[in-house]
C-alpha cells in the first residue's frame, strides 16, 4: 500500500511538471476555487443540483469557471455573454461532446444529444432538418390544439394526477409526430409503459456529464458498493428500459409500413426514403433512424412536460399574472374560443409569461456538456483542449446584471419601459447554443404556447391547503437530464361561465367522429 501510494504520488508529480512546462508561455487559466491537490474540486462538487455551487462561485470567480476533477478540466460558463462568445460564436471548437458513461450504461447510443461532433452527428441532424424545419412545423398547430383542447378537458374534469395529465400532453404530440401513434384514439399500454419509465430515467440519472462516473469512468468498473458508483448502478437498472425505447416504435411502424397502415411520421418517412435508396438494408442508416426516432421522442416530451409543471407551479404562487393575462386574453380574444397561433402577435404577455418559465427554474440547468476540440484564448484566459464545457443555465438565470431580484418570477421584466416594464432580455439559453441547438425548438416552443394560453383561457390555478389551513407549494428541481419541479399541490378551477361554455363545445368537437 506504501509503495502504491510512492507511485501514486511521484505520477501525479510528473504529470503535473509536463503540464507546467506544456502551458508556460500560455495566458492564465480561467478563475478557480481552491481545490485538493489530486482530488482537486472533486469533494466540492454536490452530487444533486450542482449548477447551486456552480452559480455561487461564479459570484466570487467570474463568469467563466475552471475547474479540475483528478486531472480532468472543467470550464463552467454562468453568464449569456460567454456562452454565446464561445458555444455560438466559435461552434467548431466547441461542438464536440465529452464521453458520458452513465448514458451509455443506459443504452443511449446513436442519439445526437450524446454523440460527438462528426459524419454521425451531421447525419442525425440532417435527418430532423428534413422533417422539422420552421414551414412543416406550421403545419404541426391543428394537432397541437387538439391535444391542447384535450388538456383542458382532463384538468375541468380531474382526470388523474395532473403530472400524468401534463406529461400525457407534450408526449402525444411527439409520440404523433415521431411514430404516428394517437394516445388518444390507439389504446397500447406497451407506449405508456415506455413514456413512464424513461421519464423516471431521465429525472433521475444525474446531470449529465456531472456525476462521479462521468468525471471519473472508472468508478463504472467498481463494486455497488465502493463510494461514487449510485448513478453507475441506477444506470444499468434503466438499460432494458431504454433499450426497449429504441426497438418498439421501430419495429411497430416497420409492421404498419409493411401491411400498407402506417400515419405519416418522422419515423415512416425516413424509412420509406431509406427503402427507396438501400432497399431498407443499410444498417448503418437503420441505427440512425431507430436512434434519431428516440431521441426526438425523449427529450421533446420531457422537456414540454417539465416547462408545462413549472408554469403551472409559477401561476399557484403568482395569481396576479395570470389576472393579468386574463386581462389580455379578453381584451383579444372573444370568450367563444381559444387562442391559436395566429393569436400570439396580439398577446405579448403570454409571451413574456413563457420566457419567464424558461428563465426563473430551467428544466436543463447544466444542459449537456460540450467538449472543445483546441485549445482557446478567451478574455485573456486559456482553456485546454479537452475542456468539458457547461453551459450553466441556472446561473444566466440568476444574473442581476441581466435581471433584477431575479430569484422572483416576474413576466413583466421584459416589457418596454414604456409599458411599466425593465426591458430585460429574453434568455438566450432555453434551447442550447451553437451547432448543438436543439432541432425541435419550434415544435417545443409552439407547443408550449398553445398549451399556456389555453390553460390561461380556461382556468385558474389556485394554491392548495391541508387539513390545518397551512399552503402547501414548494419550489425546487429534482436534478436529471431534464430538471422537474418537486410534488406541490394545486387546484385547477374554470374561470367562469363562459370558459364552462367553450369547454362544454369543445368536448361536443372532439366527440364528434
Amino acid at each position: 500500500m506504501e509503495n502504491f501510494a510512492i507511485y501514486l504520488f511521484v505520477t501525479v508529480s510528473v504529470l503535473a511538471l509536463i503540464w507546467r512546462r506544456k502551458t508556460r508561455g500560455l495566458p492564465p487559466l480561467p478563475p478557480s476555487p481552491p481545490g485538493y491537490p489530486i482530488l482537486g474540486h472533486l469533494r466540492h462538487i454536490p452530487p444533486e443540483n450542482p449548477e447551486i455551487q456552480y452559480t455561487k462561485w461564479a459570484r466570487e470567480y467570474g463568469d467563466v469557471l475552471y475547474l479540475k476533477v483528478l486531472n480532468r478540466p472543467v470550464v463552467v460558463l454562468s453568464s449569456a455573454e460567454a456562452a454565446v462568445d464561445l458555444l455560438d460564436r466559435r461552434s467548431a471548437k466547441y461542438s464536440d461532446r465529452p464521453g458520458f458513461p452513465i448514458f451509455n450504461l443506459m443504452g443511449w447510443t446513436d442519439s445526437m444529444t450524446f454523440l460527438p461532433y462528426g459524419r454521425q452527428f451531421q447525419r442525425h441532424r440532417q435527418l430532423y432538418q428534413d422533417y422539422l424545419s420552421r414551414t412543416k412545423v406550421d403545419g404541426y398547430s391543428e394537432l397541437q390544439v387538439a391535444h391542447a383542447k384535450r388538456l383542458a378537458l382532463s384538468l375541468a374534469k380531474g382526470e388523474g394526477d395532473r403530472e400524468d395529465v401534463l406529461q400525457k400532453f407534450g408526449t402525444a404530440i411527439i409520440l404523433r409526430i415521431a411514430v404516428g401513434h394517437d394516445m388518444f384514439l390507439e389504446n397500447d399500454p406497451s407506449f405508456d409503459e415506455l413514456v413512464r419509465g424513461n421519464g423516471y430515467a431521465m429525472t433521475h440519472c444525474g446531470p449529465p456529464g456531472g456525476t462521479l462516473v462521468d468525471l471519473f469512468p472508472i468508478l463504472q468498473n467498481f463494486p455497488s458498493w465502493f463510494p461514487g458508483t449510485f448513478y453507475a448502478n441506477r444506470a444499468r437498472g434503466f438499460r432494458d428500459v431504454v433499450r426497449r425505447f429504441y426497438d418498439y416504435p421501430f419495429e411497430r411502424v416497420q409492421r404498419q409500413l409493411l401491411n400498407g397502415v402506417a400515419r405519416h411520421s418522422f419515423l415512416a418517412y425516413h424509412l420509406n426514403r431509406l427503402q427507396e435508396t438501400s432497399n431498407g438494408e443499410d444498417q448503418e442508416a437503420i441505427d440512425d433512424i431507430k436512434g434519431s426516432t428516440a431521441t426526438m421522442f425523449a427529450a421533446g416530451a420531457g422537456t414540454m412536460w417539465s416547462t408545462l409543471s413549472v408554469f403551472m407551479l409559477a401561476m399557484v404562487l403568482h395569481p396576479e399574472c395570470q389576472e393579468q393575462a386574463h386581462k389580455e386574453l379578453d381584451a383579444h380574444i372573444p370568450r367563444s374560443r381559444l387562442p391559436v397561433l395566429e393569436d400570439r402577435p396580439a398577446l405579448p404577455y403570454i409571451d413574456c409569461i413563457i420566457q419567464e418559465t424558461y428563465r426563473w427554474l430551467p428544466v436543463t440547468p447544466l444542459g449537456v456538456p460540450h467538449h472543445n476540440r483546441e485549445d482557446d484564448v478567451y478574455k485573456g484566459m486559456f482553456i485546454p483542449k479537452g475542456a468539458t464545457v457547461f453551459a450553466n443555465s441556472w446561473g444566466m438565470s440568476r444574473d442581476e446584471r441581466l435581471y433584477q431580484d431575479a430569484a422572483s418570477f416576474n413576466p413583466m421584466r421584459y416589457k418596454p419601459k414604456s409599458e411599466g416594464g425593465r426591458d430585460e432580455p429574453f434568455p438566450a439559453f432555453p434551447f442550447g447554443f451553437g451547432r448543438r441547438i436543439c432541432p425541435g425548438r419550434a415544435l417545443a416552443d409552439t407547443s408550449i404556447w398553445i398549451a399556456v394560453s389555453t390553460i390561461l383561457s380556461l382556468f385558474r390555478v389556485e394554491k392548495a391547503h391541508d387539513p390545518s389551513g397551512k399552503e402547501l407549494p414548494q419550489v425546487g428541481m429534482r436534478t436529471g437530464l431534464t430538471s422537474h419541479p418537486l410534488p406541490y399541490d394545486c387546484q385547477i378551477q374554470i374561470r367562469d361561465s363562459h370558459a364552462k361554455a367553450l369547454l362544454a363545445t369543445i368536448e361536443e368537437d372532439l366527440a364528434t367522429p
